[in-house]
């Protein structure tokens, strides 16, 4: 016969994988702790302590009463205090471990299959080990989002984003693991796909969630626009219809402007073949003028 629970747990509550279940295996895989040995069976969420209101909506999916704690520590000068749940249970490890949140993962992750195209858990892996910000760059702030940890962690990312957005992220070595990021109009894409879906969100990266889903690409005066310029964003895009997207523009004034513009580089003297060296490039002129 098992102790008696001294704290309350719906120990179900990742049975139905609704929304918010999904969420949280997203978030436990990037940012939980379970362990399943004899004598230490729990599941444990660990945040920063301004991130502990966190803590508690985790609390309340399990239906616990378990005391969130305070861990206190510091580096580099910083507070470094987190606000802990442990869930002391066999079941719930059990469960995890089912769902593909296993002990010892660091630098292992993976999400199953059943998760790997799902928004709500993604949305929990960027939460809990990933960013939703923005980047400066020359032109402005643009939209980045990214998560790290494994490289099988990161190429699930990729594959489920370069699957809607237009791109995939680039992924690359983070210290000790890896990380896979994108930025710009895939960014924003992937972050309307995640923060839009429903359940829980971490209040600080749901902001700049909303901020980044109201950016706008800063395009120069359209007037201003040359050849070359519409030839490189074709290149940095997946299509001319994204072009058009980015430019403000409807796909036939966008075909009328590159018409315009590729019959004023042949009158300036410039000709087709001294314009456009790279084959490609007059492909993709090609491709919209003859579409």
């Amino acid at each position: 016969m098992g102790r008696r629970r001294i704290y309350a747990l719906d120990v179900g509550a990742f049975d139905s994988l609704s929304d918010d279940a999904r969420y949280w295996v997203g978030l436990l895989t990037a940012d939980g702790t379970v362990a399943n040995r004899l004598g230490q069976r729990y599941v444990k969420l660990s945040l920063k302590v301004g991130d502990s209101a966190h803590v508690e909506a985790f609390r309340v999916f399990l239906g616990s009463n378990q005391p969130i704690l305070v861990e206190v520590g510091s580096g580099y000068g910083k507070d470094c205090s987190s606000a802990v749940l442990k869930i002391n249970s066999r079941e719930l490890a059990e469960r995890m471990i089912d769902l593909g949140v296993t002990p010892h993962k660091s630098g292992r992750e993976r999400l199953q299959d059943r998760f790997a195209n799902d928004p709500c858990t993604w949305r929990g892996v960027v939460d809990g080990d990933g960013w939703c910000t923005f980047q400066n760059t020359k032109s402005g702030p643009i939209p980045l989002v990214g998560v790290c940890g494994s490289l099988t962690l990161c190429e699930q990312f990729a594959a489920w984003v370069g699957s809607f957005a237009g791109r995939s992220p680039t992924i690359g070595p983070n210290h000790s693991i890896w990380k896979a990021s994108t930025t710009g109009d895939p960014a924003k894409i992937a972050v309307k796909a995640m923060y839009t879906a429903p359940g829980p969100a971490l209040a600080r990266k749901k902001v700049n969630a909303l901020a980044i889903m109201r950016w706008e690409r800063k395009i120069q005066d359209r007037s201003a626009l040359t050849l070359d310029h519409l030839l490189t964003l074709r290149a940095e895009s997946a299509n001319w219809p994204e072009v058009a997207i980015k430019l403000g523009m409807t796909y036939e004034n966008l075909r009328t402007t590159l018409h315009d513009r590729r019959k004023m580089s042949q009158e300036a003297g410039h000709g087709v073949d001294h314009f456009h060296r790279n084959r490609l490039r007059e492909g993709y002129t090609l491709e919209v003028l003859e579409g």
